[in-house]
C-alpha cells in the first residue's frame, strides 16, 4: 500500500466495516487485515492527509467510455513510483500500470485488449494518497 499506515481510518470490503491492526517492525509498518480473499475490492479510507496526488478535474481518464485504449493523466508534486492498478467488477487485478513517473503532468496509454466489455476501476496510488476512477469499456 502507498501512504502512510498511521493515516488509515477504516477498510471495508462489499461495504462491511474489516477489523484491522497496524504493526511495526524493523521501522517498517505492516497491515493485517481480517478479509475475504478473491471476494472484491478492499477499500482503504484515510484520514485528512496532504494530497500529492490531485484527483480533482486534472485526473482524467479519456476517452470514458472507450472502446480500445484511454489515456490517464494525473498530477502528482514529487517523483515517486506510483501505483496504477485497473480491477475488473470483481476485483481481479486485469492490469498493473505501476512505475516510476516524474512529478507534474504525466499520462499512460491503457489498453484494453482482451478485457471484455464492463466497468473497471482504476486506482491510481502514491505515498499520500489515492484515487479510484471507473473505466467503461465498449465494444
Amino acid at each position: 500500500m502507498y501512504g502512510k499506515m498511521e493515516n488509515v481510518h477504516t477498510i471495508t470490503q462489499n461495504n462491511n466495516v474489516l477489523p484491522f491492526r497496524i504493526d511495526a517492525e524493523n521501522g517498517i509498518d505492516y497491515l493485517y487485515v481480517d478479509a475475504i480473499p478473491n471476494d472484491s475490492l478492499i477499500d482503504m479510507h484515510l484520514n485528512s492527509i496532504h494530497n500529492a496526488l490531485s484527483v480533482n478535474s486534472s485526473t482524467v481518464i479519456y476517452p470514458n467510455p472507450f472502446t480500445e485504449t484511454a489515456s490517464i493523466e494525473f498530477e502528482i508534486t514529487e517523483s515517486e513510483n506510483a501505483s496504477i492498478l485497473v480491477y475488473d467488477q470483481i476485483g481481479r487485478l486485469v492490469r498493473d500500470l505501476s512505475r516510476l513517473f516524474p512529478s507534474g503532468r504525466n499520462s499512460i496509454v491503457f489498453s484494453g485488449d482482451g478485457l471484455s466489455p464492463g466497468i473497471y476501476h482504476c486506482i491510481i496510488g502514491t505515498r499520500e494518497s489515492r484515487a479510484n476512477i471507473l473505466m467503461i469499456k465498449t465494444q
